[in-house]
C-alpha cells in the first residue's frame, strides 16, 4: 500500500469517527426525548441517527473497503422505520412537527419510498450475488 492510499484510509477512518461520534451523541439527545416524553419526536430521530451511527461505526472501522451488508441494512432500516414514524404521526394528527408539520407526510413518503425500495433492492441483489457462487 503506498502512501496516498494510506493518507486516504486515515482520513476515511477520522471521517467515520468524527460521524460515529456526532451521530452518537444526536441519537442519544432523542433517547433523552423519548424518556422526557416526547416518543413521536424522538423515535424518528433515534431510529435515523440510530442508523447513520452503525454506517459511520462501519466506516471508521473498515475504511476504505466495502460497507458491511448488515451495517447497510441497519442503516436503512433506520432510515425507513423513520420514515414510517413520521408518516404515522402525520395521520394520527400528533403535532410533532410544530408549525412544520405539513412537510411531515411528504418527508416521511419520499423516506419510506426511497430507503424502503432502495433496501429492497440492495437485498434482491445480495440473494443473486450468493446464488451465483
Amino acid at each position: 500500500m503506498n502512501f496516498d492510499e494510506e493518507k486516504h484510509r486515515r482520513k476515511e477512518r477520522r471521517t467515520g469517527i468524527g460521524m460515529a461520534i456526532l451521530s452518537g451523541l444526536l441519537a442519544g439527545l432523542c433517547l433523552v426525548v423519548i424518556l422526557t416524553g416526547g416518543s413521536w419526536l424522538g423515535a424518528p430521530g433515534l431510529a435515523l441517527f440510530g442508523g447513520g451511527t452503525v454506517m459511520a461505526i462501519s466506516q471508521a472501522v473498515r475504511p476504505g473497503e466495502e460497507t458491511s451488508p448488515v451495517a447497510v441494512i441497519i442503516s436503512s432500516l433506520g432510515f425507513v422505520i423513520a420514515g414510517v414514524f413520521i408518516i404515522a404521526g402525520h395521520f394520527l394528527d400528533i403535532p410533532f412537527l410544530g408549525s412544520r408539520q405539513a412537510v411531515a407526510l411528504p418527508v416521511g413518503v419520499v423516506m419510506l419510498l426511497l430507503f424502503g425500495g432502495g433496501l429492497v433492492i440492495y437485498i434482491v441483489q445480495l440473494i443473486r450475488r450468493r446464488r451465483r457462487r
